[in-house]
């Protein structure tokens, strides 16, 4: 019961960020996108309202499929582990449902640093890599694809 009121309250905050960053965000870059004519924008606007809809739907289903995809890596782990192996599917969707509340509150900072901001200021919070710590003029090169990928937010889990 517990499980299903914080995946609701997932859903519930990602489809509010949705929302946010689509009327924001979005809908002003498309108005103001100046390398199409007029005629052209008004189609891109009016497809994207026709199909706006889907991001509400695919939210919910993605978060799903993250955590089921966690939950069963973690599961199918825990074989290999004698420590880990008296664990059940269940406790493994606890832990990915507390990581993805780190994810999910990522996503909050972002999208209010972007409302507030502008999308400028939220670039550069992405860009919150492990390189930002470890400065990326004393690494090698073949090392700073791997250490780019780990974001700060995820460190955090």
């Amino acid at each position: 019961m517990k499980a299903s009121l914080y995946f609701l309250l997932y859903v519930s905050v990602m489809l509010i960020t949705t929302f946010l960053q689509q009327e924001f965000v979005l809908l002003p870059e498309l108005q103001n996108f100046d390398f199409v004519g007029e005629e052209t924008r008004a189609q891109m606007l009016e497809k994207w309202q026709k199909w706006r809809w889907l991001s509400f739907v695919a939210a919910p289903i993605l978060l799903l499929l993250r955590l089921s995809l966690v939950s069963l890596c973690l599961f199918v782990g825990s074989f290999f582990s004698a420590e880990m192996a008296g664990r059940k599917f269940r406790d493994w969707w606890g832990v990915a449902m507390k990581a993805q509340a780190v994810m999910i509150l990522y996503s909050v900072v972002l999208c209010v640093v972007n409302v507030t901001s502008g999308v400028n200021e939220a670039q550069t919070l992405t860009n919150c890599t492990s390189l930002l710590f470890l400065g990326g003029d004393n690494i090698e090169q073949w090392m700073k694809l791997p250490l780019s990928t780990v974001n700060v937010f995820e460190i955090a889990c």
